[in-house]
């Protein structure tokens, strides 16, 4: 897939109070649980692929008086590759990257003008259901996927869930939270159907 990356789109910052970037101690006990299986993953997907997989910035608290306050957690999940090996939010300002998740941020602080929240304060987690950057008109079963053989795709699958479960794991039964709010977005998400298996 040697074919050029698109460059991502930059957002521009509304004019509003510039929060605090997360500390590292804060980082580390937020994801005690997840940081090893999403470490592991991303460790499988540079095996089966040779690429780096993305690394999603650290997580940043949330103002009080949030509408959803902490009883559900919030994950946005996407099926729609990253054009380029930018992360997903400025991990300096907590402004998104690209021009799509610069709509989504824009939109939830027309909602909520008074709390003046950045995209990295919006969802406890984002990814995608492709771990690494891709070539403009990259396919995830063409391209990826069915060029695994079958051991490697149950390998991927058993990667990924476990992965996913261990953020809920950390997002959910740690916080006492009650359930999560989960948006899945992208290029035809219901597209793929993979067999998983939790144990």
């Amino acid at each position: 897939m040697a074919a050029t990356k698109r460059p991502a789109q930059g957002a521009q910052a509304p004019a509003a109070r510039q929060p605090d970037a997360p500390s590292a101690s804060y980082v580390e006990s937020y994801w005690e649980h997840s940081a090893d299986p999403v470490k592991k993953h991303g460790e499988l997907f540079k095996r089966l692929t040779g690429e780096e997989p993305h690394a999603y910035p650290a997580r940043w608290p949330q103002p009080a008086g949030f509408a959803r306050a902490d009883s559900y957690a919030r994950l946005l999940l996407l099926h729609f590759p990253r054009y380029s090996d930018d992360p997903y939010f400025d991990p300096a300002t907590g402004h998104a990257i690209d021009m799509t998740l610069h709509i989504v941020e824009r939109a939830v602080q027309a909602a909520r003008p008074d709390l003046q929240l950045v995209f990295a304060q919006m969802y406890d987690y984002v990814g995608d259901l492709y771990d690494g950057g891709a070539a403009i008109g990259f396919d995830f079963e063409r391209d990826f996927y069915k060029r695994l053989t079958t051991e490697e795709q149950e390998a991927w699958r058993d990667s990924k869930v476990r992965a996913l479960a261990a953020v809920l794991v950390d997002e959910m039964v740690l916080r006492g939270r009650v359930g999560a709010l989960v948006t899945i977005a992208g290029v035809n998400p219901t597209k793929v159907r993979v067999r998983v298996r939790v144990s």
